[in-house]
């Protein structure tokens, strides 16, 4: 009985090294289960680093585990002794080893180190079954072949944002539409592409103003600005209509102050199920995770205009669409001048949707759908314009 003993000892704690092992390397690594399976199918060719790594962990359990084994079958023996209140404490795997010293107490180490392999093997599988196991949630937003940049054009004017461009747009059968977003100086947002930029007929203005001074002054003297509680009046309005953020800044308290007036504004209005239909776009990482720090939505975009850092476009893609499997972010954009088939089958490899901006011209967002793309931001191409393609 004893060898078996002996046996399920070295079985638990070879188990608990391998599991405590596995569980830092997902931690370090950010290894998910849905990215292990893509790394899987590929011999681990996009993350070598975490193959060697767990190369070189197997390497360290099966020293461990001989270690362990010769600990166990009596090739090494360890004794433990200590001392409290005058009495002497005696911990041994073998109940033959430290049978000359006359011990008070005799401790058997396997119960204890039994014990404590049991925990953290319990513990590993809570770990990795909340961060390696779980299935992450993906977004509720149905992709479309277009996305109306700053709500489409309307007269042939662009980069309105204006509301006869909604009204017009949507009139068109657009669903989904993307605003640019900016905070005013009384800290609410309001639909503005860039407060250094000004059209003819409106005010040359290079600062931010007021949303009582930028609601007040027509866009190229013709069309109604918005504010951002005046687009969840809309909506709200129109239950089918989805919206994708633009909010321009990368800094992380900009961010949190963007964020936490567009949810302060649409708890005030008590539309809250209105947060479910915005698709925030970020420009990197870190930026997910500050939006997140204020409300974790539903629907994200990466978009990579500031993320092409370096000259390693394919490598950065590959980081990016990792990062976005571990976050459930379904859809990345990229612009005219980065985007590539070599990009594309990259996102493609890690089941992500691939958005090019922005397209006007018909010849153009065919050959960019033929090259795998799901869809375009564009001022006047219509999704019934492309169901031929």
């Amino acid at each position: 009985m004893k060898i078996y003993v002996k046996a399920l000892t070295l079985v638990l704690g070879i188990l608990s090294m391998a599991l405590v092992g596995i569980t830092f390397l997902n931690w370090i690594y950010n290894e998910s289960c849905q990215l292990f399976l893509y790394d899987l199918k590929t011999g681990f060719t996009n993350n070598r680093i975490y193959m060697e790594a767990f190369i070189f962990l197997l390497f360290l359990i099966i020293l461990g585990g001989v270690g362990y084994w010769r600990i166990l079958f009596g090739k090494i023996h360890v004794i433990c002794t200590v001392k409290i209140k005058k009495k002497l404490y005696l911990a041994s795997f073998d109940r033959n080893d430290g049978t000359d010293i006359a011990a008070d107490h005799r401790i058997n180490l396997k119960r204890i180190v039994n014990a404590v392999s049991i925990a953290v093997i319990v513990c590993c599988i809570i770990v990795n079954s909340r961060i390696f196991f779980v299935d992450i949630p993906l977004g509720t937003w149905e992709p479309t072949k277009t996305i109306g940049h700053s709500f489409g054009s309307v007269n042939g004017d662009d980069y309105t944002g204006s509301l006869e461009a909604f009204e017009y747009n949507y009139a068109l059968g657009r669903r989904t539409m993307e605003v640019d977003l900016l905070l005013t100086t009384d800290n609410k947002l309001v639909l503005k592409h860039d407060w250094d930029e000004s059209g003819e007929d409106e005010l040359a203005q290079t600062s931010p103003l007021s949303q009582e001074a930028f609601l007040s002054t027509k866009i190229l003297g013709n069309y109604t600005p918005m504010s951002f509680a005046q687009l969840c009046e809309i909506m709200r309005e129109y239950p089918d209509l989805w919206i994708v953020t633009d909010t321009k800044s990368t800094e992380s308290e900009e961010i949190k102050k963007q964020f936490a007036v567009m949810t302060e504004t649409v708890r005030q209005l008590g539309c809250e199920e209105i947060m479910d239909r915005i698709i925030v776009q970020v420009y990197n990482e870190e930026m997910y995770e500050t939006v997140c720090d204020t409300y974790h939505f539903k629907n994200y975009i990466f978009t990579m205009y500031l993320r092409f850092d370096n000259d390693d476009w394919a490598g950065i893609m590959r980081n990016v669409c990792r990062f976005c499997v571990n976050n459930g972010i379904e859809t990345v954009t990229i612009g005219i001048n980065r985007i590539s088939p070599e990009l594309v089958a990259i996102a493609n490899h890690y089941g992500r949707n691939v958005y090019v901006h922005t397209i006007n011209e018909m010849e153009d967002a065919q050959r960019y759908f033929q090259m795998g793309v799901t869809g375009i931001y564009t001022d006047i191409i219509l999704d019934k314009d492309l169901y031929g393609n």
